[in-house]
């Protein structure tokens, strides 16, 4: 099992989340990952699509966002989540 490691963001920065989340070429799954973020109290500020071949990836940019909820949420609703980086943008 993991840890979850919180750190305050420095003066003027705020914490930005990455996910990766894997989905079929046939499936249209934006509006449906909107709901999921907002329904667990997140904030999607970008959405970006990925497409090779057979294999399609969301990109979803989160910030203010508590991404243990928003990724379980996803995990449950069938998404394929394969990778979340957290890093610190300017406000």
């Amino acid at each position: 099992m993991f840890e979850t490691l919180r750190v305050r963001p420095a003066e003027g920065t705020e914490a930005l989340y990455q996910v990766v989340v894997s989905v079929g070429a046939d499936r249209d799954p934006e509006q449906a990952i909107r709901h999921l973020v907002a329904r667990n109290h997140g904030e999607l500020k970008q959405l970006r699509h990925e497409t090779q071949g057979r294999d399609a990836r969301l990109h979803l940019y989160l910030g203010r966002t508590r991404i243990d909820d928003v990724v379980t949420a996803l995990e449950g609703a069938g998404f394929e989540v394969g990778a979340v980086v957290a890093t610190m943008q300017p406000r």
